[in-house]
């Protein structure tokens, strides 16, 4: 199954190994999508889905952001700015490149 098809369905998010840095997008018992942490302690995840494949970096902390890239790509695809202090109850809000 590829990710624009599991869209039309409930997807979650499942760590399938405590030890290991990736989690995994799964539509029922596919999984649609990975993302990995090369490192325990940085700011970089790595996103695939199919053939496509991400970028995600996290900027600040004050005013939190995660930028989405393209792997490879110079330009962000988007940016997610975080609330402040990551208050609960605040909405993410998504600024897509186009």
């Amino acid at each position: 199954m590829i990710l624009r098809e599991a869209g039309e369905q409930d997807l979650f998010w499942v760590h399938p190994n405590a030890a290991a840095l990736v989690r995994e997008l799964h539509s029922g018992p596919d999984v649609v999508a990975t993302l990995r942490y090369p490192s325990a302690f940085g700011s970089l995840a790595l996103g695939e889905a199919g053939a496509d494949r991400w970028t995600f970096t996290w900027e600040g902390i004050v005013r939190p952001r995660i930028r989405v890239r393209a792997a490879g790509a110079e330009s962000d695809l988007a940016t997610v700015e975080l609330p402040w202090f990551g208050w609960q109850g605040r909405p993410w809000l998504v600024r897509f490149a186009d």
